[in-house]
This record gives C-alpha cells, sequence and structure tokens, in this order.
C-alpha cells in the first residue's frame, strides 16, 4: 500500500469518526446555550487557523515555493468569498 493511500485512509476515517462523535454530541446536547455555542465555534476556528498557518503553509512552501503558496492562499480565499456570495445559505440566529 503506498504512502498516498495510508494517509487517504487514515484522513477518511478520522474524519468519520470526528464527525459521527459530533453528530453524537448534539443528541446529548438538545438546548444549547448561544454563549456556549459561540465559545464552541470560536475554539474550532482557532484550531482551524492554527493548522493553516503552522502545518498547511509551511508545507506548502516546502513543496512548491513562496509564490505558489501565495498564490494557492489567495486563490482559496476568493473561491470561499465567492461561494459565499454566490450560494445561497441561511444563518440561523439561534
Amino acid at each position: 500500500m503506498t504512502n498516498l493511500i495510508y494517509i487517504s485512509l487514515i484522513g477518511l476515517v478520522s474524519g468519520i469518526v470526528g464527525t459521527g462523535l459530533g453528530g453524537l454530541g448534539v443528541l446529548f446536547l438538545k438546548n444549547i446555550r448561544t454563549k456556549i455555542l459561540g465559545i464552541l465555534l470560536g475554539f474550532s476556528g482557532g484550531i482551524m487557523t492554527v493548522i493553516v498557518f503552522l502545518d498547511l503553509i509551511p508545507e506548502a512552501k516546502l513543496e512548491g515555493n513562496i509564490y505558489t503558496s501565495i498564490l494557492g492562499l489567495v486563490s482559496g480565499v476568493i473561491l470561499i468569498a465567492l461561494m459565499d456570495i454566490y450560494f445561497p445559505h441561511q444563518h440561523l440566529n439561534l
């Protein structure tokens, strides 16, 4: 089994387990207060930000160079911003 397949399987299983545990948590916390929800969303956003800046960007620089890393970062930001503008969605005020 190659490294790419092995790493992909680990990512798949960890994603399924993490999402499943998060879904089970929702079953037990039906009436969560908005203050706690805000703390949890901020915490998860902080974790994602740290992963991007301490793991993904340095890895991108190693695989390419600073210019391709910045190009990829800016392209991703623009893509997500455009998707936020053009795809219909709702912000729920709980």
